[in-house]
């Protein structure tokens, strides 16, 4: 009899962890795929953002149709609306959108092929026909990517990883809010604004893949304070005597600049 209530708890034991196992694993496998954003779901927030509405067209999201209407989604460049959003794809669409919003492009080709030559690692894993959107949202901040190490001056983007529903949605919000976007300096470089070198006023701007070692070094102005002429110590005088790298814009030209003798300083 012992023996018997013995079997009839094991088969309830194994029949409840079978119940539960089955219960939770479908919630799981929910939660995770919650977790990224599919190319329509992407296009539905994305068209609400440029006020675009719904519109009837070829595919069954209307707003998917909005974008197609509108040039910033093409014909070849997704196979599967429902499928997940990749980063790629998200900086492709968010160029578009940005330069439906703006009205147009405002960086040049140059500035394009150089970005897409020497800026973005895994460029190559982007088809040829959208790899100037690539370069062009990268440029103008919208994902920042990620580090190939210290001096590096590229950036590895993961543009084959999906994107997830929050840093997706997170974007968008860069379109008219111009602040949020990443700093970039004129040739493509991720410009850091934390964790500053001590001298960091002497430039325009601290590049990210650069240690704050590269910048904390003495420049030929900082060892020569003074300088002599006719018989008299003069003191050197920013924009008139030397212009540190983030002035230098500010002067004239260098015909124009006055010379003196260097000599050694008392």
């Amino acid at each position: 009899m012992k023996q018997s209530k013995r079997v009839i708890l094991s088969i309830m034991l194994a029949l409840s962890i079978l119940m539960t196992s089955v219960s939770v694993a479908p919630a799981h496998k929910t939660e995770a795929a919650s977790k990224y954003i599919t190319i329509e779901e992407f296009a539905k927030a994305l068209a609400t953002e440029l006020n675009l509405g719904s519109v009837s067209g070829s595919t069954s999201s209307g707003y998917v149709d909005a974008l197609i209407e509108k040039g910033i989604i093409k014909n070849g460049d997704f196979t599967d609306y429902k499928s997940y959003l990749t980063r790629g794809d998200a900086m492709v669409l968010l160029n578009r959108a940005d330069e439906y919003f703006y009205h147009g492009s405002y960086i040049s080709e140059e500035t394009v092929k150089h970005v897409i030559d020497k800026r973005i690692s895994d460029i190559s894993k982007v088809k040829a026909e959208k790899r100037a959107d690539v370069a062009k949202a990268f440029y103008k901040g919208y994902m920042k990517g990620y580090s190939n190490g210290k001096w590096s001056t590229n950036r590895n983007l993961k543009v084959t990883s999906k994107i997830t529903k929050a840093g997706a949605l997170n974007t968008l919000k860069m379109i008219k809010d111009t602040s949020q976007r990443a700093k970039m300096s004129p040739d493509g470089q991720l410009i850091r604004t934390t964790n500053l070198p001590i001298s960091y006023k002497k430039f325009p701007y601290i590049l990210e893949s650069y240690p704050n070692e590269y910048y904390d070094w003495m420049m030929m102005f900082d060892r020569n304070t003074k300088y002599y002429s006719n018989g008299v110590y003069y003191n050197n005088v920013n924009l008139i005597d030397y212009a540190s790298p983030a002035d230098v814009y500010r002067i004239t030209p260098p015909e124009d600049m006055p010379q003196y003798d260097m000599v050694k300083i008392r």
